[in-house]
């Protein structure tokens, strides 16, 4: 069945089902909108208006289900019980090695092979009037069990997408362990701000700032050293006074495909007492649209789209290199194995969380 927007321009919450057990929300406060389904807990689409007031989808997909299906890129999803990278496909707890997926060579990314994107989620919708903004969202729920993806404990995981009346979509995620285990979670979406059912499909023209002095430095197989780089000893990763995501993008390693793959630290490195810090901003000059980012975890992945492959999108548009930009935010990549790094480790009762907010206008 085909996805397709609803609630263009009316405030509300909209649900349908979309295949067995698949269902659809879309969220709309009279100017923004998104859809997400309990399948993957994945963006599928997200309407901002342009400079001229036109709604304007800014995030790469399909056109239906089938594609999220058969999709090997994360596209929209959440990434969990680890995301990004786990150098040798293990690590060790209290004494005990815990062998994972070797699903990036010798690493593990994403999870392995058994990824949450994947999964069907439990999902209710709420609308909080009473609340600053009048938030209205989708909250999934799903236990992750002991043993799955080969981490230890039963983890109940809670993840909710919100939108407020301040054109703010807030992901948050919150999980409980039975026993210590290690939780990094994040959101998968390739955005656009061209537009993805345009003619313009490559993110290079977007001007980024970014308020990230460091970065993580990375061996040949993408695996962080240990060492924290000031952003000045490589310009290609200096975007504090903003320039376009392209201009600097050919002296990028071909290791990551030629582009930016990249954990950039944020201010909330060191502590923030757990509230969302200023992390950068995102806009194009074709439709004006722009995204200030705002996360309480201490990194944040930017990845260019480098190995996006040609395969067909929404609209049949052509997803190609550099097509869609993502923001990973989550715990310093590798932290299970990195000592130098703030734990992932969750004791037994703990509780994890992660909010991030990406908040919409024109420039």
């Amino acid at each position: 069945m085909a996805i397709e927007s609803v609630l263009n321009g009316k405030v509300g919450i909209e649900e349908k089902t979309i295949g067995d057990g698949v269902k659809l929300f879309t969220v709309s406060n009279g100017k923004v909108s998104f859809s997400v389904m309990n399948y993957g807990c994945t963006v599928t689409r997200l309407l901002v208006p342009d400079r001229d007031g036109r709604a304007t989808d800014i995030v790469l997909g399909f056109d239906d289900l089938a594609g999220y299906e058969s999709c090997t890129d994360s596209r929209g999803a959440v990434v969990g019980r680890v995301a990004n990278r786990i150098s040798g496909a293990s690590f060790t707890m209290d004494g005990k090695v815990y062998d994972l997926d070797k699903n990036d060579g010798g690493n593990t990314l994403h999870g392995g092979f058994t990824r949450f994107e994947k999964m069907l989620w439990e999902a209710d919708t709420f609308f909080d009037e009473n609340a600053d903004g009048h938030p209205a969202g989708v909250v999934f729920r799903r236990t992750s069990r002991d043993g799955e993806q080969g981490f230890p404990g039963n983890l109940d995981i809670t993840v909710v997408y919100s939108l407020n009346s301040r054109d703010e979509l807030t992901f948050s995620y919150r999980a409980v362990p039975d026993r210590k285990t290690p939780v990094n979670m994040t959101n998968h979406t390739y955005f656009n701000l061209n537009g993805v059912l345009d003619s313009k499909r490559d993110v290079l023209n977007h001007v980024m700032t970014l308020d990230s002095d460091k970065i993580l430095e990375i061996d040949g197989q993408l695996i962080p050293t240990g060492r924290i780089l000031d952003v000045s000893e490589r310009s290609e990763f200096d975007f504090r006074k903003g320039k376009e995501v392209g201009m600097d993008i050919g002296k990028c390693d071909e290791r990551i495909g030629g582009g930016y793959d990249n954990c950039f630290v944020t201010k909330a490195f060191g502590g923030n007492a757990g509230k969302p810090v200023f992390f950068g901003t995102v806009s194009s000059p074709i439709t004006g649209i722009s995204m200030d980012m705002f996360t309480d975890q201490e990194g944040m992945q930017v990845y260019s789209g480098n190995f996006l492959d040609g395969g067909r999108g929404k609209g049949g548009f052509v997803d190609e290199k550099y097509g869609g930009i993502c923001f990973e935010s989550q715990r310093l990549v590798d932290s299970v194995n990195r000592k130098e790094f703030p734990s992932p480790f969750v004791e037994a009762g703990g509780v994890y969380s992660s909010t991030t907010v990406y908040r919409f206008g024109n420039c």
